[in-house]
């Protein structure tokens, strides 16, 4: 009896004061209550139709956008770059974007794209249908006729927002802690961000194909910043937040070939709607009329999501650490001045494998030092076999510079 009148308490006081013993409410009310409490916390997910783990309401994703890029541009005028300058470039990137918003979820957002004078090849958004384009994305990567390749780009940034991406980072990075004391780990931010960037490639390729353009496009970009970055597998781990560009070709050009079947070249598909809430990349599960058992199943859902993403992260994020702790085993453990093969100057490093598997490669950075500053930074890679608890020598050509002294470091371990 007293657990009982314990409950009726605990629901009394929910229900605000001046209620009275019998205004208690039955199971289905309870039920709808928590439904409705549910959605402040677990809305449904625009895109998928689950219930996922927010906190920010979108009024407030629109405004820390905005209140973000106004502090944004008056930075970079303050250096003396120009935001939304006019021009060609600038009315083709509004015209691809109103292309792209009119096939993307979250289309009532107040959807805006600025342009910023800046060599950087890049472009971002911080949520609430806000994107920001570089000037060095045209000078570095796309050229000014590429506008499928701005399209992927463009593409891109607003699957971000479409996914609720900035916002529910900004919830999980910030209740993380409560799920998990290395929340705050870096390794475990950048799997986090990782997963982030890989669900927005594979949106990216539906939108392209909705809007008419051709799906592929966004794997023909990877594949060609691919060939003018220097990556490899070994900088994909640690704290890399970002798939690597070979990965991202795999990723979206697996995408879309997937949609490539709703796909009117050169114009908006007229059942794009009905395609966006069932599609072969993310088919929705949302009914929007309750029902009995709703609120609990939500809530469940939200927590299962919760659970979902925080396990994977974890595994990403032990991967990452592993390696990470793999190659810290590998060291320079000596150093002297001799020839290169070619009878060029060269470094001898003698370097010690303390791991448990094999290398088969290494990538070392030199770093030349003169009167107590660093005036180069260079590297040497080569393929050498070096078995677990032994040593072995390898030789980089020494740049003829004067310097005290050149600090080699291993950076980057292959395995076999």
């Amino acid at each position: 009896m007293r657990h009982r009148s314990l409950l009726a308490t605990i629901l009394i006081a929910s229900l605000g004061p001046g209620a009275a013993a019998q205004d208690v409410p039955d199971l289905r009310t309870i039920d709808r209550r928590i439904y409705e409490a549910s959605g402040a916390v677990a809305p449904r997910h625009p895109v998928t139709g689950r219930p996922i783990l927010n906190v920010v309401p979108e009024t407030l994703e629109v405004r820390l956008a905005r209140d973000f890029f106004r502090d944004y541009a008056r930075e970079a005028r303050a250096h003396g770059a120009a935001v939304d300058p006019p021009g060609a470039r600038r009315a083709r990137l509004e015209r691809v974007f109103g292309r792209l918003v009119a096939v993307a979820h979250r289309r009532r957002l107040p959807w805006e794209v600025h342009l910023v004078e800046d060599p950087s090849p890049n472009a971002f958004t911080a949520g609430g249908g806000l994107v920001v384009v570089l000037s060095g994305l045209w000078d570095e990567i796309l050229g000014d006729r590429d506008e499928e390749g701005l399209a992927a780009v463009l593409a891109h940034e607003i699957a971000h927002v479409a996914m609720l991406h900035p916002p529910t980072r900004v919830t999980w990075l910030g209740v993380g802690g409560v799920v998990s004391s290395d929340a705050n780990d870096p390794y475990y931010r950048a799997a986090y961000n990782h997963e982030q960037e890989a669900e927005a490639d594979r949106l990216s390729t539906l939108y392209l194909a909705l809007s008419g353009y051709d799906p592929l496009a966004a794997s023909r970009l990877w594949a060609r910043v691919a060939e003018q970055s220097d990556e490899s597998a070994a900088r994909a781990r640690f704290l890399h937040d970002h798939p690597m560009s070979a990965e991202r070709v795999a990723i979206t050009r697996e995408a879309g070939r997937a949609v490539a079947r709703y796909r009117k070249p050169g114009r908006r598909n007229p059942s794009a709607d009905a395609i966006l809430a069932d599609n072969v990349l993310y088919p929705r599960v949302e009914s929007d009329r309750y029902q009995t058992g709703d609120g609990i199943v939500r809530a469940a859902m939200a927590a299962l999501d919760v659970f979902r993403v925080h396990r994977r992260t974890t595994r990403s994020r032990d991967a990452r650490r592993t390696a990470a702790d793999d190659q810290a085993r590998v060291r320079v453990v000596g150093t002297w001045h001799g020839r290169t093969p070619d009878g060029d100057p060269g470094l001898v490093v003698e370097v010690w494998n303390g791991g448990r598997r094999a290398v088969s490669g290494l990538r070392l950075t030199l770093g030349y030092w003169s009167r107590g500053d660093l005036v180069l930074i260079d590297e040497c890679e080569q393929h050498v076999a070096i078995a677990p608890g032994s040593a072995r020598t390898l030789i980089c050509l020494r740049q003829g510079m004067q310097s005290d002294r050149i600090e080699p470091r291993v950076s980057e371990v292959a395995w076999r």
